[in-house]
């Protein structure tokens, strides 16, 4: 397709796909070069390492710091899902489904007490969300 380089073919993944797709795609076409994790626990590890420098930076509570490091623990889960054979976009996708639909159990069971969801804390919402997650456990 024209690219002389690995970095030209890295590049060459249009900025159009959604960004856990085109991540999942540079990684793979970056392994081409023999850049990549051996193994799945091996990006596991980076994906734990990334995560400790985003909570450094949220330490330090620094918006630019943070977006950065979000960003590198964003591409190091799909490096994870790439090495475990998994397509990252659907996995979010139907993780996203899978939210909704618990979060739907879950405003019904509070609706059926009659509380207004709002006024309850965390604590009580995460209640209510274990008993939704227990009813739908094949969702």
């Amino acid at each position: 397709k024209g690219q002389t380089t690995y970095t030209e073919t890295l590049e060459s993944v249009p900025k159009t796909f959604p960004a856990l797709m085109r991540a999942q795609k540079v990684g793979k076409r970056a392994s081409k070069s023999g850049m990549d994790f051996e193994d799945v626990k091996s990006a596991l590890e980076r994906l734990k390492s990334e995560i400790s420098e985003l909570e450094a930076a949220i330490d330090e509570n620094s918006p630019e710091k943070i977006k950065d490091e979000l960003g590198d623990v964003l591409f190091s889960c799909t490096n994870v899902a790439r090495k475990a054979g998994v397509d990252s976009e659907l996995a979010l996708t139907e993780s996203t489904e899978k939210f909704i639909g618990r979060f739907a159990k879950t405003e019904e069971l509070i609706r059926l007490k009659e509380i207004d969801m709002k006024s309850l804390g965390i604590d009580e919402l995460d209640e209510y969300w274990k008993q939704a997650k227990a009813q739908n456990k094949n969702h």
